[in-house]
């Protein structure tokens, strides 16, 4: 079997164990770092957090694989769909006057689930993967990964405006609010 296909499949697995982890913290953060918000808000964030947590280890294991293959036209294909989804569900929103906080977190984590499926079809058919696990890898990858996760973490916060827009939300909501949406708009171009 190719190193490739159990780079592919460990990295999915190793990535749902981190992700739950961290959804795991979130969710009993969430309530105290979201303590003004109103309880619905704070129940969808949190479940929100779970579907991105399923989600996004597919989608980015997959994209990755993808790219390492130089299949770099599905791989663009695949990262202009992310964007055009999130597109759509703003559209419809509007075309039947649902935009609600509920009717995007839902509509999109729906669909980013079930994106997943094509996602790791067409990295499977370029793995030719059996879903072989090895888990002696995980080291490797830790030790790669996790100075380069760290290296992020500032431009996660400050570069991002997530801080920011965490900084707002504690003293003017309404602020916090349209920094967000000047951010999203402002990171439409960058796929």
């Amino acid at each position: 079997m190719c190193i490739r296909d159990r780079l592919w499949v460990s990295a999915i697995a190793l990535t749902l164990c981190t992700s739950a982890l961290f959804a795991l913290g979130g969710y009993f953060l969430l309530p105290r770092l979201m303590g003004s918000q109103s309880g619905d808000v704070v129940r969808l964030s949190q479940q929100l957090l779970f579907m991105v947590s399923f989600y996004y280890p597919f989608h980015m294991m997959s994209l990755m694989v993808l790219r390492g293959s130089h299949k770099l036209i599905l791989w663009n294909v695949f990262r202009i769909i992310s964007n055009l989804v999130w597109f759509l569900l703003v559209g419809s929103a509007v075309i039947f006057q649902e935009a609600s906080l509920s009717y995007f977190v839902w509509g999109q984590g729906i669909i980013n689930i079930g994106m997943v499926l094509p996602f790791c079809l067409a990295a499977s058919r370029t793995t030719h993967s059996r879903f072989s696990f090895d888990f002696s890898i995980w080291n490797r990858f830790l030790l790669f990964g996790l100075p380069i996760f760290l290296s992020m973490v500032p431009f996660m916060l400050v570069g991002s405006g997530r801080l920011a827009v965490f900084y707002l939300s504690t003293t003017d909501h309404r602020a916090a609010g349209l920094f967000a949406v000047a951010m999203g708009w402002g990171n439409l171009g960058i796929v």
